[in-house]
């Protein structure tokens, strides 16, 4: 890898995923004083007239929330939450794969219990799903993204 300055490669897995991060976590501050369900809408949505003039009753369009939709609407939240975060998991997976195997595949196993239980959680109520984040992302990205940065570090001989 040194030879041919690859580890620069893992580096960039790094620097990928601290910034898909940084990307999904910035606008949540934006949404930080709703509670419940409705946080787990990704878009809201204002009503307008036929004229276009906003609705004077700050009316906002959501997810349903409630029964069979409101869960489909929670597991699909999920779908989208792992494909804004699981970039640099899966570049790590092929990079690091070639370096640490047996700690890619438990970081998978990992990873993929996590998505289950997040997936399945946010069904339940909104914060079900904290488990399945807490695998997935916290723990098995950060924790690919680390490998990357072992293998960068052996390069520069640090």
């Amino acid at each position: 890898l040194v030879s041919a300055d690859k580890h620069w490669t893992y580096l960039a897995v790094v620097v990928f995923g601290r910034t898909l991060t940084f990307l999904n976590l910035f606008p949540t501050g934006f949404k930080s004083h709703l509670k419940g369900n409705l946080r787990s809408n990704p878009f809201f949505y204002t009503v307008r007239d036929c004229t276009g003039k906003k609705d004077d009753n700050n009316t906002i369009v959501s997810f349903i929330e409630d029964g069979d939709i409101g869960k489909y609407n929670r597991a699909n939240r999920s779908i989208h939450h792992m494909v804004e975060n699981f970039g640099a998991f899966l570049i790590g997976t092929v990079l690091v794969g070639d370096v640490f195997p047996k700690s890619v595949f438990v970081l998978v196993c990992i990873f993929s219990l996590g998505r289950v239980l997040h997936q399945v959680g946010y069904t339940t109520k909104y914060g079900g799903h904290a488990a399945g984040f807490l695998l997935s992302i916290i723990l098995a990205n950060s924790m690919m993204e680390g490998f990357c940065l072992l293998v960068f570090l052996g390069g520069v001989g640090a």
